[in-house]
This record gives C-alpha cells, structure tokens and sequence, in this order.
C-alpha cells in the first residue's frame, strides 16, 4: 500500500523532532517552536498538542497527549485502524491503508466523547480501539 504524503510528512516531522536517543519527542507538525513536552513524559515517547478555541480574556488551552510514535505507524496499522473505526460506525470510507480525510475525521469523532478534539490518533484511543498494547503496571 503507499502511504499518504501527509503521514509521510507526520512521520519525517516527528523523527526529526526526535533525533536518536531516549530523548523525549513531540510532533514537530503539532508543536509551536519552543514549545516543551510535559515535564512527567516517558523518556522515548511521542507527544502532540491540541489547542482549544482561545477568547479575548484566556489563552487556548492545551491538552497534551501520548501517540503513537511514526515509526509504530504503518499501512497495516493505519489499514487496522480503519477496520477498528468501521465497526464503530464511524469510518464509512475503504479500507486503504492511507491517513486520509475521511480517516481523520472517524478518529475525532472517537475521541470527542473521550475529551479529545483532534484528528491525530491518542495513544488512549489507539489502547481503546485495540490497536496498541496496553503496558502492565508495574508489580507492587
């Protein structure tokens, strides 16, 4: 399957946002120029940012989430994705392997009633949906 130029250009942003090394990383696409990731971030973790409408007397607000990192990103998993928002009702489109609009659109939809109103798949939402594993905690 080929990949869309938007995810090709999500995943080169965000290796070069990430560098080599246990570096905590963000998005480059998401993130305004120095802009810092949440100070309790995993080391080797990938973050992006949505911003909330601002007013004439706040700032937007910011909401910080984990998401998959480009690398864990590929046809197959966008491919799963779909079939996970497809049997939701939410993804009417094919099954392309490609992040396209109709793609985006399914994953806000998702992860509206979750409190996230963006188009780019929380690590939460991809745990939810079954896509990602879910760490074990740690034992007492």
């Amino acid at each position: 399957m080929k990949s869309s130029p938007l995810v090709l250009l999500l995943a080169l942003a965000g290796l070069a946002a990430c560098g080599t090394g246990p570096e905590r990383r963000t998005f480059a696409a998401e993130v305004d120029a120095g802009t810092a990731i949440p100070p309790s971030a995993p080391p080797d973790s990938c973050w992006a940012v949505d911003r909330g409408p601002a007013s004439p007397f706040r700032p937007a607000p910011e909401t910080w989430f984990e998401v998959p990192c480009p690398q864990d990103i590929d046809d197959a998993f966008i491919a799963s994705l779909q079939r996970a928002l497809a049997a939701r009702g939410l993804h009417a489109g094919d099954i392309t392997g490609e992040m396209d609009a109709a793609t985006r659109a399914a994953v806000r939809r998702y992860q509206l009633p979750m409190g996230l109103s963006s188009d780019i798949l929380s690590i939460a939402a991809a745990r939810r949906l079954g896509l990602v594993v879910t760490p074990s905690p740690d034992p007492a």
